[in-house]
């Protein structure tokens, strides 16, 4: 069994938009991801003996998150982030997740998240993927999720002993 992989020779940050990296398997699998100009991927194909390529894209904002996957079936995922946010720790936050069924069918759908800058910990309502509210509360010096409300379907307590740990 052996695997081969390929990178350009001229491998500078310079010349990274739409460089191409190659990895052959050894049953024949063949993996091209081609990257931007910052190196994060743009797309990834993967091709192979009696199959049909499957390319994944995915897009990237200036500070480097995914703000958007296409999945080879058409399911597509975007993301939002709270990059206003005055909190620099806080600006990676994922805020939403849109996701739009594709060609297959069903129902798109849109999780929502929220943050509390204190500790950068979840605190407020959520929206999963079925539009139910999860509402997560901290403790009252915001250093601990103290209780996750999972909307009419019951609850989560947490207790932490002097050290912080979970009892």
């Amino acid at each position: 069994l052996s695997i081969q992989v390929n990178v350009p020779l001229n491998n500078a940050a310079d010349k990274l938009e739409n460089q191409k990296t190659t990895t052959q398997q050894g049953d024949g699998r063949q993996t091209e991801i081609i990257v931007d100009k910052f190196g994060q991927p743009k797309t990834t194909t993967i091709s192979g003996a009696g199959t049909e390529p499957a390319e994944l894209q995915q897009e990237h904002n200036d500070d480097g998150l995914v703000t958007m996957i296409k999945y080879p079936e058409g399911r597509v995922h975007r993301m939002t982030y709270d990059t206003s946010n005055p909190v620099f720790r806080s600006r990676g936050n994922l805020v939403s997740l849109r996701v739009e069924a594709g060609p297959r069918g069903g129902e798109g759908y849109t999780e929502t998240y929220s943050f509390d800058p204190f500790y950068n910990l979840p605190s407020g309502g959520h929206t999963d993927a079925n539009g139910f509210t999860i509402t997560y509360a901290l403790s009252a010096d915001r250093r601990f999720v103290r209780s996750i409300q999972h909307g009419e379907a019951g609850s989560e307590v947490f207790e932490y002993n002097l050290r912080g740990q979970l009892e």
